[in-house]
């Protein structure tokens, strides 16, 4: 796997200023091309009191809020996966196995790294800031805040993700990078060396499964017994969830969907599609036992693929139905159910249809002939069920409006 993914690279890594100024270059052009562009023409339709009715309007207040505090909290996470600091192995065992400060023998990765999220929040705050500038939503001082703040949320994030990996390392949460650098072991490198290597060959074979285990999730948890019954596959599809990421997980996901899809579709469908994507999260979480009918293993039940798929989807049909009743009934609360009630009815079918075909779909293509091509390759393939969940449901609600 590690050979395979050196092709993939091509010697891709941050280890030098120049790749750090070449990612940071990638990131502004990206965002000269998509954000800055786009960006205007939206906020030019919503104008300056359309603005400020989406931030004082406690939805979207809400909405902001919540996505600035998502941002560290992911990059900490992401941290206890791989973190910043990922120097060679061969470094790792003559260095910082060795008698030097690791303050001083890790600072160049954390400065490369944290350079690099500093740089690109700062371009994509800019660009921003001359998006809502050229809309005239804001001034110069309002534009040079924007910019402010992103730089001060890309330092947070950085510092987070730095926190993640020490946390990980069983290090603790210190206050300095120094310290949290003193906090690495060599066996904590190691360990998050081998992790990333796991989650980089998972995504690119495309198996969810363990893509799920090596970003941590807990390993399963042998409790109760499973007796024969009339509703045998249903009892296992349950008691897959409880030995899974968690039930309360699972129903978290499916109440957060359903009222995010009730409370912001009547003020906007682009919104309402949007947040139907967390309900789709939380109806897969209910299809572990669907997911796990893919696996190579060998069947003992005697049945059919139809009838073992079909039982398989009940667990995750009754999700979906609560989910669309938590949409439709936070919607009536408000009351405009119309456009809502729309979406949830097709949102149940496209979201039990888009759990089959995930499950049943051929891994990745993986080309070596042209390895620069493999990545955009399986990162299309990982995004084109987002495609489609939020292509037709916009569609319909485009046609229910």
């Amino acid at each position: 796997m590690s050979d395979a993914l050196a092709v993939v690279r091509r010697g891709a890594q941050l280890t030098s200023v120049g790749s750090v100024a070449y990612v940071v270059y990638v990131v502004v052009l990206l965002g000269a091309v998509y954000l800055f562009p786009y960006g205007h023409v939206f906020f030019a339709a919503l104008g300056r009191s359309g603005l400020v009715d989406v931030l004082t309007d406690p939805v979207g207040a809400g909405a902001l809020v919540l996505a600035v505090v998502a941002a560290p909290v992911v990059a900490h996470r992401v941290g206890r996966v791989r973190g910043p600091v990922a120097p060679p192995m061969l470094w790792v065992r003559h260095v910082v196995a060795g008698p030097a400060d690791r303050a001083v023998s890790l600072r160049r990765w954390w400065l490369l790294l944290g350079g690099a999220v500093l740089a690109a929040a700062a371009a994509l705050g800019l660009l921003l800031a001359l998006a809502l500038w050229s809309a005239a939503v804001v001034g110069p001082l309002g534009a040079l805040g924007v910019t402010a703040a992103s730089v001060l949320l890309g330092a947070v994030v950085a510092r987070a993700w730095l926190a993640g990996q020490v946390a990980a390392d069983g290090g603790g949460h210190p206050l300095r990078p120094a310290d949290a650098l003193r906090g690495l072991t060599e066996q904590g490198l190691g360990r998050q060396r081998d992790r990333g290597e796991g989650v980089y060959g998972s995504f690119l074979s495309g198996q969810r499964t363990a893509l799920v285990r090596e970003l941590g999730g807990r390993p399963p948890r042998h409790l109760g017994r499973l007796r024969p019954g009339r509703a045998m596959l249903l009892r296992r599809d349950l008691l897959a969830v409880r030995r899974g990421p968690g039930l309360l997980r699972a129903a978290l996901l499916l109440a957060l969907g359903g009222l995010g899809v009730g409370l912001l579709t009547p003020r906007s469908a682009v919104l309402g599609v949007l947040a139907s994507l967390v309900l789709y999260q939380g109806v897969v979480a209910w299809a572990t036992g669907l997911r796990g009918q893919s696996a190579p293993l060998v069947p003992v039940l005697g049945w059919g693929p139809r009838r073992e798929t079909l039982g398989h989807l009940v667990l995750p049909g009754v999700a979906a139905l609560v989910g669309g009743l938590v949409a439709v009934a936070a919607a009536t609360a408000l009351g405009d159910p119309g456009v809502t009630t729309v979406l949830v009815a097709v949102l149940v079918p496209l979201h039990l249809w888009v759990v089959t075909w995930t499950t049943h779909r051929a891994a990745p293509p993986l080309v070596t002939v042209m390895p620069q091509s493999v990545i955009p390759r399986v990162v299309a393939w990982w995004l084109l069920p987002a495609g489609v969940l939020l292509g037709v449901p916009a569609l319909a609600a485009y046609l229910a409006v």
